[in-house]
């Protein structure tokens, strides 16, 4: 039977990271390695700093998660998952990082809900996975910032409780959720499908 221990890992350690063919790339540049590259203001890769910061982001949900349920167990989890995984993520904006978060125009938190500019890359994500590509993040500058996207596709685990409430969500992860989400539009997935994106907001280096 599907535990919530299970759900808590696979959403957080899984389908909150990006798309596993942007995380490649962002495997040998090391994030204590961001400060040295940063520097370099006529020569920033916005996009792979942008994913830099996410999983550094990443990490910290996860280790704090995972302490959690040690400590607290499944429901413990469930609520760290509920009342800190923004405050954490927020904690980590500092330096050239102005803003994290991940948005979805299915959210079940409706502090992530996508603005005008999200909905549309979410669009364009959801039209090249229909069409069997792998969906690439994108940078822009905006007012400014430099502002980065990167996509967040459902893995097999991510259904556990994205997927059908009917098939795939265990009754108790279930009630819970609804408990703690009572307008969650986070439901219905299946694999390989948009579940949202990272928004990474950069201040732009001077040149």
């Amino acid at each position: 039977m599907k535990t919530i221990v299970s759900v808590l890992f696979m959403f957080v350690l899984v389908a909150c990271q990006p798309n596993a063919s942007e995380q490649e790339n962002v495997q040998q540049p090391q994030i204590k390695n961001e400060k040295a590259q940063s520097s370099q203001a006529d020569n920033i890769d916005y996009l792979l700093l942008g994913q830099q910061h996410a999983q550094k982001a990443q990490k910290i949900l996860g280790s704090n998660l995972k302490k959690t349920m040690q400590e607290q167990g499944p429901m413990g989890a469930l609520n760290f998952c509920h009342e800190q995984a923004i405050p954490l993520t927020d904690s980590t904006v500092s330096g050239n990082l102005l803003d994290l978060k991940r948005v979805s125009d299915k959210n079940r938190n409706p502090n992530n809900t996508p603005n005008a500019s999200q909905l549309a890359y979410i669009s364009e994500a959801k039209q090249q996975l229909a069409a069997g590509q792998s969906p690439k993040g994108m940078v822009s500058e905006v007012s400014g910032e430099m502002v980065a996207y990167y996509p967040i596709v459902t893995q097999p685990g991510c259904l556990n409780c994205h997927g059908s409430p009917e098939t795939d969500i265990a009754p108790d992860t279930l009630a819970v959720l609804n408990k703690l989400y009572p307008n969650d539009q986070a439901t219905g997935f299946d694999v390989d499908q948009l579940r949202g994106i990272w928004v990474v907001t950069m201040a732009k280096q001077a040149e």
